[in-house]
């Protein structure tokens, strides 16, 4: 299972790949398209929009890291918490989508520690 700076630098590039993707597929339809459950797409949308700087990190770090090693436990947070699937999603959001967010005018809140505080 890939863990730490091997899964920071998988995340990157398959990151990079799928915003180029849904960019690229956006110009030819509109998301309505790609996502039909009301109930996700609301959900995704309050965590996205979220007041709380930290949810807004927290479904993309999560999904990119499982996207990078489907072993990883995307509920998990902390690697010390053992068990199968465990990983340090900090890592990944710090060294990935932190900038990332940079990159592209802070569009999740422009915090540069998510994963630092007590909601997570």
């Amino acid at each position: 299972m890939l863990l730490g700076s091997e899964l920071v630098v998988k995340c990157r590039h398959l990151l990079t790949e799928v915003w180029s993707q849904v960019n690229d597929s956006y110009e030819r339809a509109p998301f309505e398209d790609y996502v039909a459950v009301k109930d996700v797409r609301d959900a995704i949308e309050r965590s996205m929009n979220s007041d709380t700087k930290s949810y807004r990190y927290v479904l993309p770090t999560q999904l990119v890291a499982k996207l990078a090693e489907p072993e990883i436990d995307c509920r998990c947070l902390q690697e010390q918490r053992g068990g199968k699937g465990a990983f340090d999603a900090r890592t990944v959001a710090h060294g990935v989508i932190v900038p990332f967010d940079e990159a592209h005018d802070s569009v999740l809140g422009g915090s540069s520690e998510p994963y630092v505080n007590n909601p997570l």
